[in-house]
């Protein structure tokens, strides 16, 4: 007899596994041609196992972001075989929670997990002989080198006393930190170490750093104060960049270098004690302290010697500034400090000296520096030969300068931004006026060139709205088309002037021959209807004013009228002739 078996179904279920289909990564096949770099990850699985080997090439390297800001993603299997993770690998992962390092691996770059805010520890095989793990934090194999710190773990932390650097971004996103000591045989603080440590308020830092990083604590907007040991001798730019609510800091005697908006935008900042040994401030274009909306006391140290251009950009509080004896380069420091009552100087410095709070070189004839929140008339002193680069820069409530003739140049800028400026009259000796010497000055009407002056800088009268006539008083000097913000602008030029057509062409402005005459001749200069007067002939369309004095010997001319002549020809009387024993008069601009 015949028997059948029964048939037994079985239905096994696999529990789900992590994806690694080579289609999920981008790569790169290496120099050796048998090995691949990954790239990239472009899969959507939350948990990654990265191949050992893609097209029978091994996997051997984890480039530079290869796994930047991957959504979701919760694990990823790092195989045996890999040797190499690159800069900021796994960089933004915020749901990463672990991650193990193989025994295989022999270099990992800076930050390879930082912004992993969802981190709660890195291990590391215990056969790995380059790097280890203590308590979940990421080392070299000597622990002398703390390369990252897991980003979900909060509260205080000591580094190991073994250590004697932190690594760029260590730190980068650890939100949850709020103290950390750092011993006496740390000498330096990479770049970013503690960037978007959002709570940390407080940093021991112990005599042995020498270098701040570039961005060390860079959005740690809970950091109240910060003393730098004598130790440190370098902080790089943007080290302490948006710590919004830093009041007070203070550099010991071993900084010399301070890094360009090392304190941008440090909102609460008040006060700061610039070492004496510091030489080098790195300012241009980006101050230092740009933006510290607050800061009011600055107490430059006597040993500091140079203090570059822009150093104090957006120091909108800024009020008394002290330079020491020890000051002998100054760019154009102190420019756009709008709340600046004040410039003082060491009596011993050799190389400038104050006065009335108005900073100048030690012979007073370059003018660097007027306090931008002084109102109101200022004449400058005969002494004076060169207006600096900046000096009047957004002196909002000067109403009026008087520049001595002697002056032969006005530096770039220097009265951009004087707001409440409405006239001002250049003397015959200036021959250069520089860029932007007048930009942004809203109120200024009409400006008279001299003769001496062969070359207007780009944008010199650039975004004067008011500006609707300008004089000069000889030939064509060198301009181009941002000059003048061109729309109402007519340049008027003196007969036997030379250029004006090539000058037009170039800065797109119309010129117009300014040639009235008195006419003397015509029947009409005398007295007519009980009024004394005469023709004015010149070309149409021009711009004068009649004055007249009683004393040519001391002459006091007064303006009598003012206005546009339209036609060839136009009558002038003087009702009030009659008034004085004897009467002068002319024509002159406007």
């Amino acid at each position: 007899m015949k028997t059948t078996c029964p048939v037994v179904l079985v239905l096994l279920l696999l529990a789900p596994t992590t994806m690694r289909a080579q289609e999920d990564f981008d790569y790169t096949t290496n120099a050796d041609g048998l090995s691949i770099t990954i790239t990239g990850y472009i899969g959507t699985n939350d948990a990654v196992s990265i191949p050992t080997n893609i097209n029978g090439l091994t996997v051997t390297d984890i480039g530079d972001y290869a796994f930047q800001e991957c959504a979701g993603l919760t694990n990823v299997t790092i195989p045996d075989g890999v040797t190499s993770i690159g800069d900021l690998a796994f960089i933004g992962n915020g749901s990463l929670t672990s991650i193990t390092i193989p025994a295989s691996v022999t270099n990992i770059g800076y930050g390879p997990f930082g912004d992993c805010t969802s981190l709660t520890a890195i291990s590391v095989d215990t056969n790995n002989s380059i790097y280890s793990s203590v308590n979940g934090v990421l080392f070299d194999i000597t622990q002398s080198t703390l390369i990252q710190y897991p980003g979900s773990v909060r509260g205080s932390y000591t580094i190991p006393a073994s250590v004697t650097s932190v690594g760029a971004d260590a730190f980068k996103g650890c939100g949850g930190l709020t103290s950390i000591t750092i011993p006496s045989n740390v000498t330096n603080i990479g770049n970013y170490a503690f960037d978007g440590c959002a709570r940390l308020t407080n940093v021991m830092m112990s005599n042995g750093v020498t270098s701040i990083g570039e961005g060390t604590f860079d959005g740690c907007r809970s950091l109240a104060r910060i003393m730098i040991p004598a130790s440190v001798t370098n902080i790089g730019a943007y080290a302490f960049n948006f710590c919004g609510n830093l009041t007070n800091v203070t550099m010991a005697s071993g900084v010399v270098n301070v890094g360009e908006l090392a304190f941008d935008d440090d909102i609460d900042l008040t006060s700061v004690t610039i070492s004496g040994n510091v030489t080098n401030f790195n300012g241009v274009f980006n101050g230092v302290f740009f933006g510290c909306g607050k800061l009011d006391n600055v107490i430059i140290a006597d040993g500091v010697t140079s203090i570059a251009d822009g150093v104090c950009d957006g120091f909108p509080s800024v009020t008394n500034v002290m330079i020491p004896a020890s000051v002998t380069n100054i760019g154009a420091a102190f420019k756009y400090c709008p709340e600046l009552r004040a410039i003082r100087v060491n009596t011993n410095n050799p190389a400038y000296r104050s006065v009335n709070g108005v900073l100048f070189d030690i012979t007073e004839s370059t003018l660097l520096v007027f306090p931008a929140s002084v109102g109101g008339s200022y004449i400058i002193p005969n002494s004076v030969t060169i207006i600096g680069e900046y000096a009047f820069a957004a002196c909002c409530y000067l109403t009026s300068v008087t520049i001595p003739d002697g002056v032969t140049n006005i530096g770039a800028f220097a009265f951009e931004g004087c707001f409440d400026l409405p006239d001002i009259t250049i003397p015959g000796s200036v021959t250069s006026i520089g860029e932007g010497a007048f930009h942004d000055c809203p109120l200024l009407a009409r400006i008279t060139i001299p003769a001496s002056a062969t070359n207007i800088g780009e944008y010199a009268f650039w975004d004067c709205r008011s500006l609707a006539s300008v004089f000069f008083q000889g030939n064509a000097p060198a301009a181009d088309s941002t000059v003048f913000t061109s729309d109402n602008v007519t340049v008027y030029y003196m007969p036997g002037a030379t250029g004006w057509d090539d000058f037009s062409a170039n800065t797109g402005v119309p010129v117009v021959l300014w040639n009235p005459m008195i006419q003397t001749s015509d029947g009409s200069f005398g007295v007519s209807n009980n009024q004394f007067g005469f023709n004015i002939t010149s070309t149409t369309n021009i711009q004068i004013v009649v004055e007249a004095c009683t004393n040519l010997a001391k002459p006091f001319w007064t303006p009598l009228q003012a206005f546009g002549i339209a036609s060839s020809s136009f009558y002038f009387s003087d009702p009030q002739w009659t008034n004085y024993p004897g009467r002068f008069y002319r024509v002159s601009l406007p």
